[in-house]
C-alpha cells in the first residue's frame, strides 16, 4: 500500500532522527543540542516551541529573541528568565532603548562585575530592529563579550535589510537565536 506524501514526510523525519540519534518530538525531529554545553552554540536558530528543549540542555550567554508576536516574544524571554534563574542568575539589569539611550553605559554595566551575585541576567529591550550606528557597534561588541552572564535581547521582527547588518549577524552568531513568526 503506497504512502501519502505527509505520511512519507513524517516517516523520513522520524528515520532522520533515528540516524542522528535526536529526540522524535509530534511528528518532527526535534533538534539534537550540542555535546559539549560549555562549547559556544554559534548560530542555533530555534522556534518559541523548540526553546523549552534547548533550555533544558544547556544555557547559552547570549539569547535574540525577535517576531512580531509580543506575547510569544514574552513568553521566549520568561522562558530564559527562568532558565537563568536557575542556573544561580540571581541579579537582573533590564535596559530599554529610546532615542537618548546611552550605549556606552549598557557597555560599562555589561562589562562590570557584579557585587551581589556570580552571574547576572542582563535584559535588553529594542523597540525596533534600527539600534543606529552606535548602537549596533555597541550590540556587536556586546555579541563579542566572553563572559558567565546570560544576555537576552528582545526586538520586533527584523526585516531582510536588519538581518544583512554586522550587528544583526554578530549576535545570530554569538547565540541562540529566537526567531518567533506568527
Amino acid at each position: 500500500m503506497p504512502l501519502s506524501v505527509k505520511a512519507a514526510n513524517k516517516l523520513s523525519c522520524v528515520l532522520k532522527c533515528v540516524a542522528t540519534r535526536s529526540k522524535v518530538s509530534s511528528g518532527a525531529c526535534a533538534r539534537p543540542w550540542p555535546a559539549d554545553p560549555d562549547k559556544p552554540f554559534g548560530h542555533l536558530l530555534v522556534q518559541p516551541h523548540e526553546l523549552d528543549g534547548q533550555l533544558r540542555h544547556s544555557l547559552a550567554s547570549l539569547y535574540l529573541i525577535a517576531g512580531d508576536e509580543p506575547l510569544q516574544v514574552q513568553e521566549a524571554s520568561g522562558a530564559v528568565r527562568a532558565a537563568a534563574r536557575a542556573v544561580g542568575c540571581s541579579e537582573r539589569l533590564v535596559f530599554d532603548v529610546d532615542r537618548s539611550f546611552d550605549w556606552d553605559a549598557l557597555l560599562m554595566q555589561a562589562d562590570s562585575m557584579s557585587l551581589f551575585a556570580e552571574r547576572r541576567l542582563i535584559e535588553l529591550r529594542l523597540p525596533s530592529a534600527r539600534p543606529g550606528k552606535a548602537g549596533g557597534a555597541a550590540l556587536e561588541k556586546l555579541a563579542s563579550r566572553d563572559c558567565e552572564d546570560v544576555c537576552v535581547v528582545t526586538m520586533p521582527a527584523v526585516d531582510g535589510q536588519a538581518r544583512r547588518t554586522a550587528w544583526f549577524k554578530a549576535l545570530q552568531q554569538s547565540g541562540v537565536h529566537v526567531d518567533v513568526r506568527v
